[in-house]
């Protein structure tokens, strides 16, 4: 390709836009190559040095001047940049040629110098430079603001081991942290009275992903810490029948979950907790503990998250 090559034309004053001119200014940039530009001027000046400085100030690479001759002949007056001395080439045509078809003729001709005199051919003839080819695009991830997870989980304190299952809701505020809402339910067997616990819980925080999922990596880990409300309740058996006492205990929990994407919105879930009440609950029967809720217990869930 003839990257940057400015030819100057210089023409008689009326005649730029002749048939002539179009068809020789058309084919000296096709023959030379599509980035090449032929500027065409339609002043004379007085000198050869004033049409070399007028090329000069133009930053032309070549000055060429087209001069009508007597008997209808044509010549070509041609100076090229960093080379001394004129080059000049004669044309003659019969009176039926079209004036389009004498100035193909003539800027083929002019091309044709061009490459073979000029110190511009090595340039023109040089391979094209390659074109850079950007790296392909990353398949994108899509992102989803809301979440919705539902599992089976196990409860495991001193007291009590309790199975159950959850929802738990988030919104993503950024990819990087979002707000969440959780209910669970779990049952189980004390261990020292003859009865069982039920726990239902409220809990609402925030979530905060480690690793986020994206292409090539389908799997996310993050830790969330809330708020909780759980109210416990001791069903226990005894001669006279079966009683149940609970209360609301406020606490916090703490959880770190990992989800693995079958796609961009489907995931399965695992993840592990701690559970903190803020203090214990004794369970008192005629004036004596028999049993002591531990504030303490560790979550295991597994389950299935879905974004949307």
């Amino acid at each position: 390709m003839s990257a940057g090559v400015v030819i100057l034309l210089l023409v008689p004053p009326g005649e730029a836009q002749a048939p002539l001119i179009g068809g020789l200014a058309a084919a000296t940039s096709r023959a030379l190559g599509a980035e090449a530009r032929v500027v065409v001027d339609a002043r004379t000046p007085a000198s050869d040095d004033d049409a070399v400085a007028l090329a000069d100030r133009l930053h032309a690479n070549a000055v060429v001047t087209l001069r009508w001759l007597e008997g209808g002949r044509v010549s070509l007056h041609a100076h090229w940049s960093g080379q001394a001395g004129w080059t000049d080439r004669f044309f003659s045509f019969n009176d039926a040629d079209a004036l389009d078809e004498r100035g193909r003729t003539i800027g083929f001709t002019l091309a044709t110098m061009i490459r073979t005199e000029s110190p511009l051919g090595p340039a023109l003839d040089a391979p094209p430079a390659p074109i850079a080819t950007p790296p392909p695009a990353r398949p994108s991830w899509p992102r989803f603001p809301f979440e919705l997870e539902a599992g089976a989980h196990v409860h495991v304190a001193a007291h009590a081991t309790a199975f159950g299952g959850g929802l738990r809701a988030a919104y993503l505020i950024v990819p990087q942290a979002g707000v969440t809402a959780s209910a669970d339910w779990s049952t189980g067997a004390m261990k020292d009275i003859d009865g069982r616990i039920d726990i239902a819980s409220l809990s609402a925080g925030a979530k905060v992903p480690i690793v986020l999922a994206g292409p090539g990596r389908p799997y996310e880990l993050a830790v969330s810490a809330e708020a909780a409300l759980s109210h416990e309740a001791v069903s226990r058996n005894g001669t006279d029948g079966s009683h149940t006492e609970g209360r609301w205990v406020p606490g916090a929990r703490v959880r770190l979950a990992a989800a693995w994407f079958f796609t961009p919105r489907i995931a399965a879930l695992a993840g592990l907790g701690l559970h903190a009440n803020l203090g214990e609950t004794d369970i008192v029967v005629n004036g004596h503990t028999e049993a002591t809720l531990s504030p303490y217990r560790g979550t295991g869930e597994l389950g299935v998250r879905v974004r949307f």
